[in-house]
């Protein structure tokens, strides 16, 4: 899910078995009856996609290839535009234009890595045995690696998490291990903000890097969490089991997807208190 504008989301829907990007104005729910998206194009048959923001009214497209034929990675303002690289692995792309950083989902694990030419700067935290890079470019994250994932670029860096003790862990004891939230900014090396949050379903950075909005568990609540940065105070915005999360383009509004809805899973659009 992503906002194309201060109007219009963009959302992943499946239907009839096949998964299609569709757009739909912020001021509604979603139905059967949005429009795919016109001029999205893929060289190969698309399984899944991610959708991610970008500046300017871009939004980045990643589209999971059938057959283990990687995945495809566009820019999208009403048509597929910019580089259109093929990534080995499911990746979901996210890029600014300075560093590009995606997140690369494996069997047991999921890994920040570098994507295409626009790479930016390595992405190190400090651990018991020194820093540790979290963002190798490959093709596949390792077993014996620490989950890494959400990188969330803004206007002061870029912040992403990090489960520091999820290395050499599997299934359910891999996703119950707590995620960090770290920031770089100004070419600083990595600076954790809060940890404690758990089984991480969704995060997104407000344009202005000042506040980041994390849908986990956080103290044996299911929620969706407001951090504020960089000093990493924590409030709850709302209970449920939310997943996806986007800041709208004037970053008080944020829309979060709610799992297991009344019917279906539901988008639903807050205003950041």
């Amino acid at each position: 899910m992503a906002w194309q504008s201060d109007t219009v989301l963009l959302y992943v829907a499946r239907l009839d078995g096949a998964n299609e990007v569709r757009s739909v104005r912020s001021d509604r729910r979603p139905v059967s009856g949005d429009p795919a998206i016109p001029g999205l194009r893929s060289v190969c048959e698309p399984v899944d996609y991610g959708l991610r923001p970008l500046a300017g009214g871009k939004v980045a497209v990643s589209v999971l290839c059938s057959g283990g034929a990687g995945t495809e990675l566009f820019e999208y303002d009403g048509q597929a535009v910019g580089w259109g690289d093929t990534q080995a692995g499911h990746v979901i792309g996210q890029w600014d234009g300075v560093g590009g950083y995606g997140v690369l989902i494996g069997f047991h694990c999921t890994g920040l890595v570098q994507l295409g030419a626009k790479v930016g700067a390595a992405l190190t935290v400090p651990t018991g045995v020194g820093p540790v890079r979290v963002d190798e470019p490959r093709a596949s994250c390792a077993f014996d690696q620490m989950n890494a994932g959400w990188p969330m670029p803004h206007g002061r860096g870029v912040d992403f998490l990090v489960a520091l003790e999820s290395a050499g862990l599997q299934d359910d004891l891999r996703r119950r291990s707590p995620w960090t939230l770290f920031r770089v900014e100004g070419g600083q090396s990595a600076a954790a903000v809060r940890d404690g949050f758990v089984d991480v379903r969704g995060a997104a950075s407000s344009g202005d890097g000042g506040t980041v909005v994390i849908a986990a568990e956080r103290d044996g609540l299911r929620a969706l969490w407001a951090v504020d940065m960089p000093g990493g105070g924590v409030r709850k915005l709302a209970d449920g089991f939310f997943g996806a999360v986007s800041f709208a383009p004037d970053g008080k509004r944020f829309a979060a997807v709610l799992l297991g809805g009344a019917k279906n899973d539901e988008i639903r659009v807050l205003t950041l208190k």
